[in-house]
């Protein structure tokens, strides 16, 4: 491990990017560990005092079509809201419905909405794509996802 990558991983666990506002985005090809890294960063979060709350992207999505049936939505929201660190793994693995993207990207903002707040609301995204694929699995038309 080269010194550089050393600070980062020490950086990375002292929990400062959450405390500047920042999100973390981990790729990689399977087997390399992105959901293993997502959850140190999470375990070390805890340890830090701060709340955390890890979910599969497909398994917040089932959660989003079910409160859309019972609308409950708007108390789903609230309830992602509410933890300091959101992990969301497999992010970009699939191609996402029209709701789906719906559902996501006003999760997402509803996150950094709120960055103007004593309270800092960050995500850290696992994908096995490349950024090219995770837009077009979340961009529709122009428009795209970007973090």
């Amino acid at each position: 491990m080269t010194q550089t990558a050393r600070n980062q991983w020490v950086w990375s666990l002292s929990c400062d990017w959450i405390k500047r506002n920042q999100n973390v985005l981990i790729t990689g090809k399977s087997g390399t560990g992105k959901t293993w890294l997502g959850c140190c960063l999470g375990m070390q979060a805890i340890r830090n005092g701060i709340s955390v709350s890890y979910r599969m992207v497909s398994r917040i999505l089932e959660e989003f079509e079910l409160a859309h049936l019972e609308g409950t939505t708007p108390r789903l929201r609230a309830y992602y809201k509410r933890a300091d660190l959101l992990i969301l793994d497999d992010f970009g693995v699939s191609k996402l419905k029209a709701t789906g993207k719906h559902d996501l990207l006003e999760l997402l903002d509803d996150r950094i909405g709120d960055r103007a707040s004593h309270r800092a609301f960050w995500a850290v995204l696992a994908t096995k794509n490349d950024l090219t694929p995770l837009h077009i699995n979340v961009g529709a038309g122009d428009q795209r996802c970007r973090f």
